[in-house]
């Protein structure tokens, strides 16, 4: 499962601008979820954080309910993780993001 808790974020370079603000998401097993929004609304910036690109300025992200800085990013990335960069698909967590939208991955 994944879930970000309380998560607000800005631009380091920005900080007067906020681009996610108090939001709360679980990604639960067997349930396909789609990210829309307008152009800069956050939704790029809420799956990097999920897959450990960047930090939250406030709030949790979570993967199966641990703090994924509790083991740090670079753990998170490595063990959880996958970007596959020639086709435009994240894996993470065992879900898989393409073109804004989530699905749980089953195993063969």
């Amino acid at each position: 499962m994944l879930e970000v808790k309380n998560v607000s974020y800005a631009y380091k370079t920005k900080k007067d601008k906020t681009i996610l603000n108090n939001v709360s998401a679980t990604f639960e097993e067997g349930i396909f979820y789609t990210i829309v929004g307008p152009s800069g609304a956050g939704k790029t910036t809420l799956l990097s954080l999920l897959a450990g690109l960047d930090t939250a300025v406030k709030g949790t992200v979570l993967c199966n309910g641990e703090d994924i800085t509790k083991k740090g990013l670079n753990y998170h990335r490595k063990h959880n993780i996958s970007l596959e960069k020639n086709t435009g698909r994240e894996m993470y967590c065992n879900y898989l993001v393409d073109n804004n939208s989530v699905w749980r991955l089953q195993e063969l």
